[in-house]
């Protein structure tokens, strides 16, 4: 573990210095100022290795989360400004590589090539104005990045919005016809999430009349005497036949055992790899609920598996299965599930990493079939890390079932 989190260090690094390299000289700074920026940047590298340290300590001071937050706000910064460099060092090179190429052809081609060989137009080219062009295309960047960062912050930091969703179930019944799951996931309690933005989501939540709600993990980012206030707004959430809990990645990293107790004691029925039955006249509705779908790495009890979840289960007109991961439904189609509730990817939360989720998970986003079983992906109603939301709306889903005359 430790081999892991030093290399991941010096990755980290060696980022900052990579961005540091590319943008500070070219700025051509007095000493002063250019040493007060290569200061200023290991500062700001320095925030996110703390926040990861010093932050996971029980002991650490109730104002720590500011440093997170600050922390987490450069980590998405940072998050913008990186691609942008390597594609602005990309066009620079494959330009270079033209340019010389072009300059190779004129030598070979000309007659007294041998004798005067050309000079590359790049080379030739003004270095001043070179530098200038350089220059002038990092600032181009900085602000292209806030500008972006900030926008990013501000849709992060609105009420999700409610995203209705219908999901038709062959021989659903008359009974399950327009019934109505409220679903949270991924709020992400802790340096930056906090009782406010909480009370928020469960109003809205309640303000939607579900007959169920479910929370399909990743609650929170921290741990319980630190948090308990910021998380209680759950204990309001009401529905006619209840609450819903399945536990996410990031509740294996916060003292497990101690969420799951507070989360009951709020009134929240915990699904561990189990389910629970939800009647409607003679018709019957299973709703199970798996560990993550990594939870076996962190203790050997936790395994996911949607198969023992159903242990016991009677004959029903609809089998929901909540997951927090969208790749546990390879396991819920083998199991005859109807429907998966999942979040965890966030939808990509912001561009350009919103491109990389899909290396990981066969679903995103939305609502999509995979073999005879649907999956929801909620883009989740909080953020994780950085404060910024870009391509990708936080939401509350609210989940129809009709029958699939009705589709």
């Amino acid at each position: 573990m430790r081999v892991a989190f030093s290399l991941i260090l010096l990755i980290w690094a060696g980022i900052h210095f990579y961005v540091g390299i590319r943008m500070i000289p070219p700025a051509r700074l007095s000493k002063r100022a250019s040493i007060t920026a290569w200061v200023a940047l290991a500062l700001v590298a320095s925030l996110v290795p703390l926040s990861f340290t010093v932050g996971r300590s029980p002991s650490a001071p109730e104002w720590f989360h500011l440093v997170q937050t600050a922390g987490f706000v450069a980590m998405g910064f940072l998050g913008i400004v990186l691609p942008l460099v390597l594609l602005r060092d990309l066009g620079w090179s494959t330009f270079r590589a033209f340019d010389r190429l072009r300059s190779l052809v004129r030598r070979v081609t000309s007659r007294t090539g041998s004798q005067h060989p050309s000079t590359s137009d790049f080379d030739a080219f003004d270095p001043e104005r070179r530098r200038f062009l350089l220059h002038s295309v990092n600032l181009g960047i900085l602000g292209v990045s806030g500008a972006f960062a900030g926008a990013g912050f501000k849709e992060a930091r609105q009420t999700p919005d409610v995203v209705h969703v219908s999901v038709p179930i062959a021989e659903l019944g008359e009974q399950w016809h327009g019934y109505k799951i409220a679903q949270i996931s991924d709020t992400h309690v802790g340096p930056s999430i906090r009782q406010k933005q909480m009370e928020n989501i469960v109003e809205t939540v309640n303000s939607l009349r579900p007959d169920a709600i479910v929370i399909t993990g990743d609650l929170v980012d921290g741990f319980v005497p630190d948090l308990r206030t910021h998380v209680a707004p759950i204990a309001n959430l009401s529905a006619p036949d209840g609450v819903y809990f399945v536990t996410g990645n990031h509740e294996y990293f916060w003292d497990l055992d101690r969420w799951l107790g507070a989360v009951r004691e709020m009134g929240i029925t915990v699904l561990l790899n189990e389910h629970r039955v939800v009647e409607r006249g003679n018709r019957k509705m299973v709703l199970a609920g798996v560990t993550d779908y990594s939870g076996g790495r962190f203790r050997a009890d936790h395994v996911s598996n949607p198969g023992i979840s159903l242990t016991g289960a009677p004959e029903a007109a609809v089998r929901i299965l909540l997951a927090h991961q969208p790749r546990t439904v390879y396991g819920a189609a083998q199991h005859g599930f109807d429907l998966q509730l999942s979040g965890h990817t966030h939808g990509g939360q912001f561009y350009p990493w919103v491109f990389l989720v899909p290396l990981q998970q066969p679903y995103v986003a939305g609502l999509h079939r995979h073999e005879n079983t649907w999956v929801y992906v909620n883009r989740g109603a909080g953020y994780w890390g950085p404060p910024l939301r870009l391509g990708a709306p936080s939401e509350i889903a609210l989940i129809r079932l009709i029958g699939r005359a009705d589709a």
